[in-house]
This record gives structure tokens, sequence and C-alpha cells, in this order.
């Protein structure tokens, strides 16, 4: 399986992600069929921190004076930083 489970998942809000690690999955053991090897899990971790980029942060901050303004609804600024 590629990295489009974790990737979904971090989209969705998950910062912890689980997947198994084998040097082969030709080395027998109980997970090695669905563990990744170190160049998926590379690939993998490579994507998720892709998505962590794309996705951003996004700082609330007050305009100031604006708030004082008729009017003025209240709702925060929301200023979402181009990468």
């Amino acid at each position: 399986m590629d990295a489009a489970v974790a990737v979904a998942a971090v989209s969705l809000g998950a910062c912890i992600i689980e997947k198994h690690l084998t040097l082969s999955r030709s080395e027998p053991g109980p997970d090695s069929a669905f563990s990744l090897e170190p160049q998926e899990f590379k690939a993998m971790v490579g994507a998720v921190r892709i998505t962590e980029k794309a996705l951003g942060t996004v700082p609330f901050r007050n305009r100031g004076k604006r708030s004082q303004q008729p009017g003025y609804s209240g709702d925060p600024c929301i200023v979402v930083p181009v990468i």
C-alpha cells in the first residue's frame, strides 16, 4: 500500500501514524506482508511532510482598531500562509 492512507489521515487531523517497517518483505514474520520496506517508508514520510506543509497553519490575530468600528461582527481574521 502506498502513502495515500497516511496522507489522508494527516489531512483529516492525525498527528500519529503507526506503520510497520521491515528490511525485506521476503523475510518471514507475522507482519512482513503488510510492512513497508525502508524506501517505501521514506516515501511515505516525505508525502506526509509535504501534506503537513500544504495544510500550513492558520494563525488568528486581532485587527486592532477595526474591532472598535460600528458593525464589526467580531469574527477573527484568518491568515493563511502561501508556501
